[in-house]
């Protein structure tokens, strides 16, 4: 077997290393998370259609002074107009209040589902860490 030559490489001496010398700041993980987010334009797409989704199902009933349950049987099937924004739907009702007060629902139920299922995820795999053994076998593989 060969052996290799010292000209072969450069030796450094320790002390002109710069170990020490911090290239970039520390950064933490939420904002190096919203760094990269930033980055992606179709995340921040996303993310501009929910918050707008969001912001239109708190604030656009509010907006409207037609009441989602109010029937105008005058007034019924009519095309969006300026009185009416989207129309009216069989029995005269306002459609845009009714899908703003729809999503409002939606969105409440997602987030209660969210929390519902963070509780008892936690719940089950607390147990199972708990107890362990042959209990964690059983429960991991009912998941």
């Amino acid at each position: 077997m060969k052996t290799l030559k010292d000209k072969r490489f450069d030796f450094v001496d320790s002390s002109t290393l710069d170990s020490d010398l911090v290239v970039r700041p520390n950064i933490s993980y939420w904002k190096d998370a919203w760094r990269r987010l930033k980055k992606n334009p179709v995340a921040m797409g996303a993310l501009f259609v929910l918050i707008a989704i969001i912001l239109l199902a708190v604030f656009a009933p509010i907006v409207r002074d037609l009441d989602y349950q109010t029937v105008v049987t005058q007034k019924k099937n009519l095309s969006p107009s300026g009185e009416f924004w989207w129309g009216t739907d069989a029995m005269g009702r306002d459609l845009f209040t009714r899908v703003w007060i729809g999503t409002r629902i939606s969105i409440s139920i997602a987030i209660i589902a969210t929390i519902i299922v963070i509780v008892i995820g936690c719940l089950y795999g607390g147990i199972a860490a708990y107890i362990g053994g042959v209990v964690d076998e059983v429960m991991m593989r009912i998941v």
